[in-house]
Protein backbone atom coordinates (compact mmCIF):
# COMPACT_ATOMS: atom_id res chain seq x y z
CA UNK A 1 0.00 0.00 0.00
CA UNK A 2 1.16 3.06 -1.06
CA UNK A 3 1.87 6.15 1.36
CA UNK A 4 -1.21 8.31 -0.03
CA UNK A 5 -3.39 5.34 0.16
CA UNK A 6 -1.99 5.32 3.60
CA UNK A 7 -3.14 8.75 3.99
CA UNK A 8 -6.57 8.31 3.20
CA UNK A 9 -6.78 5.14 5.08
CA UNK A 10 -5.92 6.94 8.35
CA UNK A 11 -7.44 9.98 7.48
CA UNK A 12 -10.75 7.51 7.15
CA UNK A 13 -9.86 6.28 10.73
CA UNK A 14 -11.15 9.73 12.38
CA UNK A 15 -14.69 8.46 11.35
CA UNK A 16 -13.92 5.97 13.63
CA UNK A 17 -12.58 8.01 16.68
CA UNK A 18 -14.36 9.82 19.02
CA UNK A 19 -12.21 13.29 18.08
CA UNK A 20 -13.14 12.99 14.52
CA UNK A 21 -15.51 15.63 14.81
CA UNK A 22 -13.24 17.66 17.05
CA UNK A 23 -10.34 17.87 14.19
CA UNK A 24 -12.91 18.58 11.33
CA UNK A 25 -13.83 21.32 13.53
CA UNK A 26 -10.40 22.63 14.30
CA UNK A 27 -9.20 22.03 10.75
CA UNK A 28 -11.99 24.51 9.21
CA UNK A 29 -11.37 26.75 11.72
CA UNK A 30 -7.93 27.06 11.04
CA UNK A 31 -8.16 26.49 7.15
CA UNK A 32 -10.48 29.76 7.32
CA UNK A 33 -7.67 32.23 8.54
CA UNK A 34 -4.38 31.03 8.63
CA UNK A 35 -4.03 27.28 7.51
CA UNK A 36 -3.07 26.47 4.07
CA UNK A 37 -4.72 22.65 4.01
CA UNK A 38 -8.31 23.12 3.12
CA UNK A 39 -11.01 20.98 5.22
CA UNK A 40 -13.06 19.65 2.52
CA UNK A 41 -10.57 16.35 2.25
CA UNK A 42 -11.46 15.70 5.73
CA UNK A 43 -15.47 16.27 5.64
CA UNK A 44 -15.17 13.90 2.98
CA UNK A 45 -13.55 11.01 4.68
CA UNK A 46 -15.41 11.32 7.48
CA UNK A 47 -19.00 11.31 5.62
CA UNK A 48 -17.47 8.37 3.60
CA UNK A 49 -16.67 6.43 7.14
CA UNK A 50 -20.07 7.40 8.47
CA UNK A 51 -22.66 8.35 5.98
CA UNK A 52 -25.49 8.67 7.94
CA UNK A 53 -23.43 11.61 10.00
CA UNK A 54 -23.12 13.35 7.15
CA UNK A 55 -25.37 16.47 7.82
CA UNK A 56 -23.37 16.46 11.40
CA UNK A 57 -20.32 16.54 9.89
CA UNK A 58 -21.18 19.48 7.52
CA UNK A 59 -22.62 21.51 10.03
CA UNK A 60 -19.35 21.04 12.53
CA UNK A 61 -17.69 22.21 9.12
CA UNK A 62 -19.78 25.03 8.36
CA UNK A 63 -19.20 26.55 11.81
CA UNK A 64 -15.95 25.81 12.33
CA UNK A 65 -15.45 27.46 8.84
CA UNK A 66 -17.61 30.44 9.61
CA UNK A 67 -16.00 30.83 13.57
CA UNK A 68 -12.80 30.37 11.98
CA UNK A 69 -13.35 33.41 8.96
CA UNK A 70 -14.51 35.31 11.80
CA UNK A 71 -11.35 34.86 13.65
CA UNK A 72 -10.03 36.14 10.47
CA UNK A 73 -11.70 39.19 10.47
CA UNK A 74 -10.69 40.00 13.91
CA UNK A 75 -6.87 39.96 12.96
CA UNK A 76 -7.75 41.95 9.95
CA UNK A 77 -9.58 43.99 12.29
CA UNK A 78 -7.90 44.90 15.08
CA UNK A 79 -4.13 43.50 14.69
CA UNK A 80 -2.96 44.16 10.66
CA UNK A 81 -2.26 47.77 11.25
CA UNK A 82 -0.38 49.66 13.81
CA UNK A 83 -1.80 53.09 14.90
CA UNK A 84 0.79 54.92 12.83
CA UNK A 85 -1.13 52.59 9.65
CA UNK A 86 2.28 50.70 9.55
CA UNK A 87 1.94 47.04 8.60
CA UNK A 88 2.53 45.02 12.25
CA UNK A 89 4.68 41.74 12.52
CA UNK A 90 1.50 39.59 12.27
CA UNK A 91 0.74 41.30 8.88
CA UNK A 92 4.10 40.28 7.43
CA UNK A 93 4.41 37.17 9.08
CA UNK A 94 1.55 36.16 7.39
CA UNK A 95 2.23 37.77 4.47
CA UNK A 96 5.56 35.00 4.27
CA UNK A 97 3.83 32.14 5.70
CA UNK A 98 0.47 31.83 3.83
CA UNK A 99 0.32 30.76 0.14
CA UNK A 100 -1.89 33.16 -1.93
CA UNK A 101 -1.51 36.11 0.81
CA UNK A 102 0.67 38.77 -0.43
CA UNK A 103 0.52 42.53 -0.30
CA UNK A 104 -0.58 42.34 -4.45
CA UNK A 105 -3.24 40.27 -4.26
CA UNK A 106 -4.11 41.66 -0.31
CA UNK A 107 -4.48 44.96 -2.46
CA UNK A 108 -6.21 43.45 -5.02
CA UNK A 109 -8.77 42.08 -3.03
CA UNK A 110 -9.40 44.96 -1.10
CA UNK A 111 -10.25 47.28 -4.14
CA UNK A 112 -13.16 44.89 -4.88
CA UNK A 113 -14.83 45.58 -1.48
CA UNK A 114 -17.92 48.24 -1.92
CA UNK A 115 -20.80 47.67 -3.93
CA UNK A 116 -19.68 44.00 -4.05
CA UNK A 117 -19.13 43.36 -0.45
CA UNK A 118 -21.35 40.21 -0.28
CA UNK A 119 -20.55 38.99 -3.36
CA UNK A 120 -16.99 38.81 -3.00
CA UNK A 121 -16.94 37.43 0.23
CA UNK A 122 -20.25 34.62 -1.08
CA UNK A 123 -17.43 33.86 -3.63
CA UNK A 124 -14.43 33.39 -1.93
CA UNK A 125 -16.56 30.96 0.56
CA UNK A 126 -18.24 28.92 -2.02
CA UNK A 127 -15.12 28.41 -4.55
CA UNK A 128 -11.52 27.05 -4.22
CA UNK A 129 -10.63 30.89 -3.70
CA UNK A 130 -8.45 31.03 -0.21
CA UNK A 131 -11.21 32.11 1.85
CA UNK A 132 -8.72 33.31 4.30
CA UNK A 133 -7.34 36.05 1.96
CA UNK A 134 -10.88 37.58 2.62
CA UNK A 135 -11.70 36.81 5.67
CA UNK A 136 -8.79 38.94 6.40
CA UNK A 137 -9.13 41.50 4.37
CA UNK A 138 -12.63 42.20 5.34
CA UNK A 139 -11.75 42.82 8.52
CA UNK A 140 -8.57 44.92 7.35
CA UNK A 141 -10.76 47.29 4.89
CA UNK A 142 -13.82 47.14 7.93
CA UNK A 143 -16.82 45.32 6.29
CA UNK A 144 -19.90 45.24 7.59
CA UNK A 145 -19.86 42.25 10.10
CA UNK A 146 -23.35 40.51 9.62
CA UNK A 147 -22.95 40.87 5.98
CA UNK A 148 -19.22 39.04 6.03
CA UNK A 149 -21.22 36.06 8.72
CA UNK A 150 -24.44 36.10 6.02
CA UNK A 151 -22.10 35.34 3.31
CA UNK A 152 -19.90 33.37 4.93
CA UNK A 153 -22.47 30.85 5.90
CA UNK A 154 -24.68 30.90 2.97
CA UNK A 155 -21.01 30.22 0.70
CA UNK A 156 -19.29 27.53 3.13
CA UNK A 157 -22.39 26.38 3.93
CA UNK A 158 -23.15 25.75 0.74
CA UNK A 159 -19.89 24.26 0.10
CA UNK A 160 -19.83 21.75 2.33
CA UNK A 161 -23.82 20.99 2.15
CA UNK A 162 -22.55 20.59 -1.97
CA UNK A 163 -20.45 17.54 -0.52
CA UNK A 164 -22.37 16.25 2.08
CA UNK A 165 -25.69 15.79 0.13
CA UNK A 166 -23.21 13.79 -2.64
CA UNK A 167 -22.10 11.06 -0.24
CA UNK A 168 -25.46 10.80 1.70
CA UNK A 169 -27.14 9.91 -1.49
CA UNK A 170 -24.06 8.42 -3.16
CA UNK A 171 -21.80 7.69 -0.76
CA UNK A 172 -20.56 3.46 -1.42
CA UNK A 173 -20.07 4.27 -5.14
CA UNK A 174 -18.49 7.80 -4.30
CA UNK A 175 -16.55 5.06 -2.07
CA UNK A 176 -15.11 2.48 -4.69
CA UNK A 177 -14.00 5.55 -6.69
CA UNK A 178 -12.08 7.24 -3.88
CA UNK A 179 -10.60 3.77 -3.04
CA UNK A 180 -9.75 3.05 -6.72
CA UNK A 181 -8.30 6.20 -7.84
CA UNK A 182 -7.09 7.85 -5.03
CA UNK A 183 -3.90 9.29 -6.88
CA UNK A 184 -5.51 10.72 -9.15
CA UNK A 185 -8.03 12.34 -7.42
CA UNK A 186 -5.38 14.05 -4.91
CA UNK A 187 -3.35 15.26 -7.75
CA UNK A 188 -6.77 16.49 -9.42
CA UNK A 189 -7.81 18.47 -5.60
CA UNK A 190 -4.00 19.94 -5.33
CA UNK A 191 -4.10 21.09 -9.24
CA UNK A 192 -7.70 22.64 -8.45
CA UNK A 193 -6.73 24.49 -5.15
CA UNK A 194 -3.12 25.22 -6.53
CA UNK A 195 -5.09 27.36 -9.50
CA UNK A 196 -7.62 29.05 -7.00
CA UNK A 197 -4.30 31.38 -5.96
CA UNK A 198 -3.94 32.22 -9.09
CA UNK A 199 -7.50 33.53 -9.40
CA UNK A 200 -7.14 35.62 -6.96
CA UNK A 201 -5.40 37.96 -9.43
CA UNK A 202 -8.23 37.76 -12.03
CA UNK A 203 -11.09 38.15 -9.69
CA UNK A 204 -13.21 40.58 -10.76
CA UNK A 205 -10.35 42.27 -12.17
CA UNK A 206 -11.26 45.56 -14.08
CA UNK A 207 -9.71 47.79 -16.98
CA UNK A 208 -7.36 49.18 -14.10
CA UNK A 209 -4.27 47.15 -13.57
CA UNK A 210 -2.40 46.38 -10.39
CA UNK A 211 0.45 48.65 -11.36
CA UNK A 212 -1.79 51.42 -12.11
CA UNK A 213 -3.86 50.58 -8.55
CA UNK A 214 -0.71 50.58 -6.81
CA UNK A 215 0.83 53.51 -8.27
CA UNK A 216 -2.56 55.48 -7.79
CA UNK A 217 -3.11 54.95 -3.95
CA UNK A 218 1.12 55.60 -3.82
CA UNK A 219 1.01 58.94 -5.24
CA UNK A 220 -2.48 59.62 -3.36
CA UNK A 221 -1.40 58.44 0.32
CA UNK A 222 1.81 60.80 -0.38
CA UNK A 223 -0.15 63.75 -1.06
CA UNK A 224 -2.67 63.28 1.22
CA UNK A 225 -0.46 62.41 4.06
CA UNK A 226 0.53 66.01 4.26
CA UNK A 227 -3.03 66.88 5.49
CA UNK A 228 -4.11 63.96 7.82
CA UNK A 229 -2.17 60.56 9.08
CA UNK A 230 -1.14 57.99 7.06
CA UNK A 231 -3.93 55.22 8.25
CA UNK A 232 -6.76 58.12 7.59
CA UNK A 233 -4.62 59.17 3.92
CA UNK A 234 -4.94 54.89 2.82
CA UNK A 235 -8.62 54.86 3.84
CA UNK A 236 -8.71 58.21 1.78
CA UNK A 237 -7.10 57.12 -1.29
CA UNK A 238 -8.67 53.48 -1.55
CA UNK A 239 -12.22 55.21 -1.18
CA UNK A 240 -11.54 57.78 -4.44
CA UNK A 241 -9.68 54.72 -6.00
CA UNK A 242 -13.05 53.16 -5.89
CA UNK A 243 -15.45 55.72 -6.93
CA UNK A 244 -12.94 56.43 -9.72
CA UNK A 245 -13.31 52.53 -10.87
CA UNK A 246 -17.31 52.25 -10.65
CA UNK A 247 -17.42 55.64 -12.94
CA UNK A 248 -14.70 54.75 -15.07
CA UNK A 249 -13.25 51.48 -16.98
CA UNK A 250 -9.60 52.14 -17.32
CA UNK A 251 -7.51 55.54 -15.46
CA UNK A 252 -6.82 57.47 -19.26
CA UNK A 253 -10.76 57.58 -19.37
CA UNK A 254 -10.66 59.59 -16.09
CA UNK A 255 -11.65 63.33 -16.28
CA UNK A 256 -9.77 64.32 -12.81
CA UNK A 257 -12.44 67.74 -13.56
CA UNK A 258 -15.07 65.65 -12.53
CA UNK A 259 -13.52 64.88 -9.48
CA UNK A 260 -14.19 66.54 -6.89
CA UNK A 261 -17.57 65.29 -5.68
CA UNK A 262 -15.79 62.16 -4.97
CA UNK A 263 -12.82 63.57 -2.70
CA UNK A 264 -15.38 65.38 -0.72
CA UNK A 265 -17.63 62.41 -0.13
CA UNK A 266 -14.39 60.16 0.78
CA UNK A 267 -13.13 63.14 3.26
CA UNK A 268 -16.13 62.78 4.90
CA UNK A 269 -15.83 59.26 5.27
CA UNK A 270 -12.07 59.19 6.11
Amino acid sequence: MNPLKNLYQWVLSWAESAYGTLVLFLVAFAESSFFPVPADPLLMALCLGKVKKSMYYVFMCTLGSVLGGIFGFIIGYFLWYTPGGELTDIANFFFRVIPGLDPVSFNLVGAQYGAYNFLVIFTAAFTPIPYKVFSITAGVFQIDLPIFIIASVLGRGGRFLIIGLLIKFFGEPIKAIMDKHFNKFIIILTLIFALSYLLIGYLFNSGWSRSEKNEFIDNCVINASEQMSSSQAKKYCKCVLDELMDEYDAPEDVMYSDTYSYTLECLREK
